[in-house]
């Protein structure tokens, strides 16, 4: 059975970005283990002058590196936040890419050590900003890490302008962007 780490960054607990990648998931359920990662049930710090060499010395983000770099994927639930996503998904990544865990370096080149296949992105925005605009910050950063840790593939699964609609509206666009997502997620599972 193939293991896809999913790593949920939502805040709310009314989450339209947890609504959504949870439509999605739950069609793969008897094919895929999901092995979740809330991170608001982590006690996740950011590092600091205070607890820097805490990072390569910490057991729990140790085994949770571990783990998740020997997975076949991983999905990212993060809504849109201040123009990129929530601080706690950075810390989170702050906290996971160890070196000789997530990557390592040789000389001046860096080559990634993650066994993943591919970083899906499931994320709901509020305005409207179409994927890969200036405006969207979470890419950019989410392609880097891809680049790092040696994730060949990264896709997004988007939802915007959330906050201009009735919530009637809203329901049917998160029902009929479930339907999307679900085929989007099967092809990149098909290719484990």
């Amino acid at each position: 059975m193939k293991r896809i780490a999913l790593i949920d960054s939502t805040i709310r607990k009314e989450s339209r970005t947890r609504r959504l990648t949870d439509g999605i998931i739950s069609s793969f359920k008897d094919e895929v283990e999901f092995v979740s990662y809330n991170l608001n049930d982590l006690n996740l710090l950011p590092v600091t002058s205070h607890n820097f060499d805490d990072k390569t010395n910490d057991p729990e983000s140790f085994r949770i590196a571990k783990e998740i770099f020997s997975m076949d994927a991983l999905i990212i639930s993060a809504p849109l936040w201040d123009m990129s996503f929530p601080a706690l998904l950075k810390v989170f990544f702050e906290r996971i890419t160890i070196f000789d865990v997530a990557f390592k370096q040789d000389k001046d080149r860096f080559s990634g050590l993650a066994k993943n296949k591919f970083m899906l992105l499931i994320t709901t925005r509020g305005m409207s900003i179409e994927d890969y605009s200036p405006l969207d910050g979470a890419s950019p950063f989410l392609k880097a890490l891809c680049a790092l840790w040696g994730i060949p593939k990264y896709e997004v699964i988007s939802l915007n302008n959330l906050d201009f609609l009735p919530e009637n509206e809203v329901n049917e666009e998160i029902d009929r962007k479930i339907k999307e997502g679900i085929i989007t997620l099967d092809n990149l599972i098909k290719e484990l």
